[in-house]
């Protein structure tokens, strides 16, 4: 039975970002730099922040067969193309698309 005269704090945001892993820092980090006055939210369902980084991700104990590897390698040009409708996100979409798995940028 819920209480009627229970006050709850409510909190407005600019952006809410659900997952605290490397992507979800990455967006609220780029979100603030490109507006530092924009208010941003993380949140996250794990113990810590980063604690589940592999969130979602179906993992095989053995190797990615040739069709898994091609559509896996597939992510960053997929991920671009969710992004580009939105033109308040245009900057964000051309970093997911230049996502390489090499820090030097050479891919795979």
């Amino acid at each position: 039975m819920s209480d009627t005269n229970q006050q709850r704090e409510i909190m407005e945001y600019d952006v809410v970002v659900v997952g605290a892993g490397p992507a979800g820092l990455a967006c609220a980090l780029r979100m603030k730099q490109l507006d530092d006055a924009r208010t941003v939210a993380v949140i996250e369902k794990g113990s810590e922040v980063g604690a589940h980084i592999l969130s979602g991700a179906v993992i095989e104990p053995g190797p990615l067969d040739e069709r898994e590897w091609r559509i896996m390698k597939q992510h960053a040009e997929l991920g671009w193309g969710l992004l580009k409708p939105f033109k308040e996100l245009a900057a964000a979409a051309q970093i997911v698309r230049a996502h390489h798995e090499r820090f030097d940028g050479s891919g795979y």
